[in-house]
């Protein structure tokens, strides 16, 4: 079997540095050799030799964030809360992150970051507040205009699955309804 073999339904990549949240980073508990990754269907598996070690329905809400050739995979599930498990591509990166995104969100970590220049001039919320309403339309036709990242998509889908976004968006609404009601 080649070392890297990719089509949407079967396929593996070898992969490097097995490692799990627990509180932390922290390496694999097994020593653990030939580790790939794998899709069979609608499952992703880590394998070592003969071995599964993990195993994810790709049904279940999974999501994966990657910067250059590190990939943390995050899972949550019904058995299990959410689940992190990070590692290393060995090859193909880009092959690899294209199938994987056919099956769930797959977000790049440097475009979550900005690359703007933090402006060091400090501002009161009052003048934030009212810059912003006065720019709403200004800024809605902007946005209609705007070209989005490609990953932009992925990043919200992200956002969709993570259970406590509703909460944080709700919370988000309410302060800044309370700001704005009290000018």
């Amino acid at each position: 079997m080649n070392s890297t073999q990719v089509n949407q339904n079967s396929w593996n990549i070898p992969i490097d540095k097995l490692m799990v949240w627990r509180n932390g980073w922290s390496k694999y508990d097994r020593k653990i050799s030939n580790l790939y990754l794998r899709i069979v269907y609608d499952q992703l598996l880590i394998t070592a030799d003969t071995k599964i070690l993990e195993s994810f329905n790709m049904h279940q809400k999974l999501k994966g964030i990657y910067k250059e050739d590190i990939l943390i995979l995050i899972a949550s599930g019904n058995n299990y809360g959410i689940r992190k498990i990070k590692f290393q591509l060995k090859s193909n990166v880009m092959q690899c992150l294209e199938a994987l995104s056919c099956h769930f969100p797959v977000v790049n970590h440097n475009v979550l970051q900005s690359n703007k220049v933090i402006n060091a001039k400090y501002r009161n919320i009052d003048e934030i507040l009212r810059l912003a309403i006065e720019q709403k339309e200004d800024t809605s036709h902007q946005l209609k205009q705007s070209q989005l990242p490609k990953e932009f998509k992925n990043f919200v889908n992200l956002c969709l699955l993570d259970p406590a976004f509703p909460v944080f968006v709700s919370e988000t609404e309410k302060i800044l309804n309370e700001i704005t009601i009290q000018k």
